[in-house]
């Protein structure tokens, strides 16, 4: 009988939680999922191609780093324009 897998969504490294505590909760994530006897598979949109199995290096690319990438991020500024410009 083959192993059971589950899959783990991008979103939580490119969304919501800061780095690097996102990229450690994904890792723990898929460390759980293994735990459990199941084979995680984290999947996500890489170059506009849908990957079922995400590599180290495409999970990087999902981190927020310098560029304004949270809604956070966006709101505060879209905030500050509007008072800006009256």
């Amino acid at each position: 009988m083959p192993e059971p897998l589950v899959a783990l969504e991008t979103t939580v490294l490119s969304h919501g939680l800061p780095y690097p505590a996102n990229r450690d909760l994904a890792l723990a994530l898929e460390e759980i999922v293994r735990s459990r006897g199941a084979i995680p598979r984290t999947i996500g949109i890489v170059d506009g191609a849908v990957r079922t199995q995400c590599s180290a290096a495409d999970l990087e690319r999902f981190y927020p780093n310098g560029v304004l990438v949270t809604g956070y991020d966006i709101l505060f500024f879209w905030v500050a324009r509007m008072m800006m410009m009256g």
